[in-house]
């Protein structure tokens, strides 16, 4: 039967059919047996490279933990500025402390400071602060920014800018503002 058809085919297309059908089985042998296992090759190739270097460099793991450690310690205190180590109960003493101390700094009267209970915001505490204090704008700007410098993550929930003195040159204001600080709640 097989016979019967190879003799109906003609020769010149029998001469085109075989090598394009070898070449086709031969292209399907690459890509699905040969070719993978290249590729995995490479890749165990490339997975010694990285732990020769990494038993390479063994005396230099230290170190390398040392700078990571102290990323982490310049992050946390990114975060939480000079509070990342105070228990809950202190918090709040020392934020007021810190603002006061700012705002002897930058000449800024801190008329008040009143500590109040916030929500509590996925895995975090809100404890919020109502801060009221005079003094002229930019002396204002350069307290906002040393706040964010020293206390960490502290967002001004709600701001109330009034004009106490109206002179050209640095007018006096009287600004309300709600702070708030947040902690991991454990």
């Amino acid at each position: 039967m097989m016979h019967d058809l190879l003799r109906q085919i003609e020769p010149d297309r029998l001469r085109i059919a075989v090598p394009a059908l070898l070449l086709l089985l031969g292209a399907a042998l690459f890509s699905y047996a040969l070719w993978p296992m290249f590729k995995g090759y490479q890749s165990s190739l490339a997975t010694r490279d990285q732990l020769d270097q990494i038993v390479g460099r063994g005396g230099q793991l230290s170190t390398e933990l040392d700078a990571v450690g102290r990323q982490i310690e310049e992050l946390n205190h990114r975060l939480h500025g000079d509070m990342a180590g105070l228990p809950p109960q202190q918090m709040e003493s020392y934020i007021i402390g810190r603002l006061q101390e700012i705002s002897w700094a930058h000449d800024m009267e801190l008329v008040s400071v009143k500590p109040q209970q916030g929500q509590r915001v996925q895995i975090f505490r809100e404890v919020l602060f109502d801060v009221e204090i005079n003094g002229d704008y930019f002396d204002l700007f350069d307290w906002l920014q040393t706040l964010q410098k020293e206390l960490g993550f502290v967002v001004i929930k709600a701001y109330q800018m009034t004009l106490l003195e109206a002179t050209p040159r640095a007018p006096r204001l009287r600004v309300k503002l709600t702070m708030a600080s947040y902690r991991v709640e454990e």
